[in-house]
Order: structure tokens, then C-alpha cells, then sequence
């Protein structure tokens, strides 16, 4: 395929909406403070997998896989007690957070990669063999049927962080032949409402060769998630127009972004999070600057400037105070500080002990 056109459009990336982690030292914290006041396993394993995003955020990376490891570990010490199957499950997630981990760093992204392809067989119900964890497909079906495995959130794990990876180190190529793989290997992913990355993918990377889309559109959706799919590749197309050199793209532009700032109805709702429907008015907002649509690009603007939620978002924070000709915000000396030694002293206590709290 030709040289992708739409990456450099906004800073924003994915629009499709997912979870995000909390922003916040101290909020953050606090929380873990809260959570390991619990006896319930799966308080501490919150706490511990964000405790470890901490660790990531002050720089400490070591420390962050060290504790991932360790509620591995402490798992695996449960199995055959009755509290083994939760744990079982729980201990799904600091494995994907290590894998994560890799996926940051380009010299082992590949293995992020792999790592997460071999987490597909977990999907279809069967055995997985992952570098710190192995799970036979008795195990699977069992927790499973007890409804203590979601296999479509393992799915939504597949999906979004391996596009994410690929996006991240500017593999285009690569996310638009994973993304496709999805599709086909997962076509009922944009009918419900979980992470869409696949089906955005091709409009991010290059909106100018995907068939041709309008506002009607949003009329004839088949649900609302279909709707909020074909908003974020109207977007995607906006923006991309926006880019063009010739009168016919701008003029698309121009038609484009006046249609969706008006028709909000996809950003009604509930979101994963609440920053999803932000970013895309941030998003709006930028391509209509680019767009030559002032009145509409200050208007958005001080929408996103009156939501407390913005501020949680950098890089949304970032483009809102760029465009009020706001300096960048002051990040907090503390913020990036390690995390208190004595909490990380708590946390592995609680790893160490011989037996879980809630037996």
C-alpha cells in the first residue's frame, strides 16, 4: 500500500473507546491505601496492578514487573485451595501488564507481539501456554462455566493492545494486516459494545482509501455502537481532509466538521471512559482549526475547557490550553516521585503471607 496519510492528523491516535488507567499520583494512592484495607482477592490484586502502574509512571519499570511477578506467584501458591480458581483468573492480569510492559519498549515489541498472540487460544475456550502463566483447557472451560472468565475481555486484551503496540512504534503496515486478521477472526467485535480498534484502524492510518462515508450515515446505523463507529471514522475522514492540498478535500472538511459538531447524539451515553467523548471533541476541534472554522473550533474548545474531566487527559489538556493560549500545566514535582516505600513494603507483606486474607 501507498504511505499512510491520516497518522500525523491529531495527536490523539484511537479514538475507540476503552478503559483508561486513573490519572493522579496521589488519587491513585490513596486508592491502593483503600483496597488493601479490603480482605476480598480481587481489592488486592486492584490494588497491586496499580500499584505497579505507578511504579511504570515514576520510571521504575523493574519494580513494576517484580510485583507483577509476584502476584503470579502468589496465585499459583492458592491452586488447589478454594479460593484457587479466582485466583487462577486474577493472576490473568498481571501477566498481561508485564506483557504490556514489553510492548513500550521497541527492542521488545515483537515479543509483546507474540506474547499476546498466544493469548488467542484463550478466547476460543481452549489451553494457553504464556511466559509466566499456563492455563489447560479443562482449567478454561471449567472457569468458564463458573463465570469466573470473561473471554470476550481477553479478546478486547488481544485486539486493543496489539493494535496499540503497532500504532505506537509506527508499524502501519502491520496494524492494518492485524486489524483485518481481527475482523475475520472476530466479526461480531463492532455489533457490541467493546474496543473497536480494528474496525477504526484503517480510517486512522489512511481515511483517504476507505469507502466513502457521510453524515447520512449516522442515520442509518444498526445500534448505537454502530453509530459511535461511524462517528470516529467521519472523524478520521475530516481530519484526513483536512490535510489535502486540492479545494475538493477542504470543502469536505469544512462540510464534515460543521456536521458533526452538530450531531452529538453519539456521545451520549455511557463510555468506558469518561474522557472517550472529550477526545473526540478534541480531536473536532483541531480539525476544524485546520479546516479554517474558527467559530467552531473556539466554540468546542470551551466546552472541553468547562469539563473538570479534561484535565485528566494530557494530551487532551495539552491541545485545550495550546488553543486558549493557555502555558502547558504545571506537573506537580511529586508526581513522578517514587512510590512511598512503605506501601510497596505493604503490598509485598500481603504477597508473602501463607495464606489470603479472605480464607
Amino acid at each position: 500500500m501507498g504511505a499512510a496519510t491520516n497518522h500525523g492528523g491529531t495527536p490523539f491516535g484511537f479514538l475507540s473507546d476503552t478503559r483508561r488507567a486513573p490519572a493522579g499520583r496521589a488519587a491513585a494512592l490513596c486508592t491502593v491505601r483503600e483496597l488493601l484495607g479490603s480482605g476480598e482477592p480481587e481489592e488486592l490484586y486492584r490494588a497491586c496492578n496499580l500499584l505497579a502502574l505507578l511504579h511504570f509512571r515514576s520510571g521504575s519499570a523493574a519494580e513494576a514487573r517484580r510485583l507483577c511477578l509476584d502476584q503470579i506467584a502468589y496465585a499459583r501458591a492458592r491452586h488447589g485451595t478454594p479460593l484457587g480458581p479466582r485466583f487462577t483468573v486474577l493472576a490473568l492480569q498481571p501477566q498481561v501488564n508485564l506483557i504490556r510492559l514489553r510492548g513500550y519498549t521497541p527492542a521488545l515489541a515483537d515479543e509483546a507481539l507474540r506474547d499476546l498472540a498466544a493469548l488467542e487460544p484463550l478466547v476460543a475456550g481452549r489451553g494457553v501456554v504464556l511466559p509466566d502463566l499456563t492455563y489447560d483447557t479443562v482449567t478454561v472451560r471449567r472457569l468458564t462455566e463458573d463465570g469466573l472468565l470473561d473471554r470476550s475481555v481477553v479478546r478486547n486484551i488481544v485486539v486493543q493492545d496489539t493494535l496499540q503496540i503497532l500504532w505506537r512504534h509506527r508499524q502501519y503496515d502491520r496494524l492494518l494486516a492485524a486489524a483485518t486478521r481481527f475482523r475475520a477472526l472476530w466479526p461480531d467485535i463492532p455489533r457490541e459494545r467493546t474496543v473497536q480498534h480494528a474496525d477504526e484502524a484503517p480510517w486512522l492510518v489512511d481515511a483517504r482509501t476507505q469507502p466513502v462515508l457521510t453524515p447520512a450515515a449516522l442515520d442509518h446505523a444498526t445500534s448505537p455502537t454502530a453509530a459511535r463507529l461511524t462517528y470516529v471514522r467521519l472523524l478520521h475522514i475530516a481530519a484526513d481532509s483536512a490535510h489535502a492540498d486540492d479545494t475538493t478535500g477542504r470543502d469536505r472538511a469544512r462540510t464534515l466538521v460543521t456536521a458533526l459538531a452538530a450531531r452529538r447524539t453519539s456521545l451520549d451515553g455511557a463510555f468506558a471512559s469518561t474522557v472517550t467523548p472529550l477526545r473526540w471533541l478534541g480531536h473536532l476541534a483541531l480539525t476544524a482549526t485546520r479546516a479554517a472554522l474558527p467559530d467552531i473550533a473556539r466554540t468546542l474548545v470551551g466546552e472541553l475547557a468547562a469539563q473538570r474531566a479534561t484535565a485528566d487527559d494530557p494530551v487532551l489538556d495539552g491541545v485545550v490550553r495550546a488553543r486558549l493560549g493557555r502555558p502547558p500545566r504545571v506537573v506537580p514535582p511529586d508526581e513522578r516521585a517514587p512510590v512511598p516505600g512503605d506501601l510497596t513494603d505493604a503490598v509485598r507483606e500481603r504477597l508473602a503471607a501463607d495464606t489470603p486474607a479472605a480464607v
